[in-house]
């Protein structure tokens, strides 16, 4: 049985029940340590919330470049949903992170 989606970022104004049902329509991520949840230029076509831990949003276009930190309540993603092409940033995990993916 998987967890509940906490009351957080998206989900913060749903009651518990219908948290307990969305949750049943994606999956929970974990996302350990500098591992590429997103990688750049490769097909995206999910969105993710994080639940608990740090994402980093980073590009290597010629060189490394920090673009943002993804906490928890935040999503990425989102981008790719509506306008489906490669994912333009990589986001990896800052430590052990878990995220829900739909």
């Amino acid at each position: 049985m998987n967890p509940d989606l906490p009351a957080i970022g998206i989900t913060e104004f749903l009651t518990d029940d219908e948290r307990s049902v969305l949750s049943g329509y994606g999956e929970f991520v974990p996302v350990q340590a500098d591992q590429i949840l997103i990688a750049e230029g490769q097909a995206q076509d999910s969105l993710y919330l994080l639940v608990s831990g740090k994402l980093e949003i980073f590009t290597e276009q010629e060189r490394r470049i920090n673009l943002g930190v993804v906490e928890p309540g935040q999503c990425v993603g989102e981008v790719n949903m509506f306008d489906p092409k490669d994912a333009s940033a990589s986001v990896s995990g800052e430590g052990f992170s878990q995220a829900w993916r739909i």
